[in-house]
């Protein structure tokens, strides 16, 4: 019972030191190095694919969002988002 006890006790010890220890980690807000890496390398390539493709789909749906009147909603979505998505955010903030 003693032996249990012990390792009982340790075991609280050590839960406490490394709850302190996630907390203090939760602190930094900044994006990490594999965010910012994943970013450059694989998301921002894509935005361009992405905006290169909602161009061509903006341009190929124009006639009927003229008809529709609404220009401005299809805009926003396949130009403007992938735009602000590519060339706004901040590296590494998904």
């Amino acid at each position: 019972m003693k032996k249990f006890l012990t390792v009982l006790c340790c075991v609280a010890v050590l839960a406490a030191f490394s709850s302190q220890a996630v907390a203090a980690e939760k602190e930094y807000d900044g994006p990490s190095e594999t965010k910012m890496v994943l970013d450059i390398m694989l998301l921002r390539p894509f935005g361009i694919s992405s905006l290169a493709a909602g161009t061509v789909f903006f341009v190929a749906g124009l006639p009927f969002s003229i008809i529709t009147n609404s220009v401005s909603d299809t805009a926003r979505l396949f130009i403007h988002k992938p735009f602000d998505y590519t060339f706004v955010r901040k590296v590494g903030e998904m």
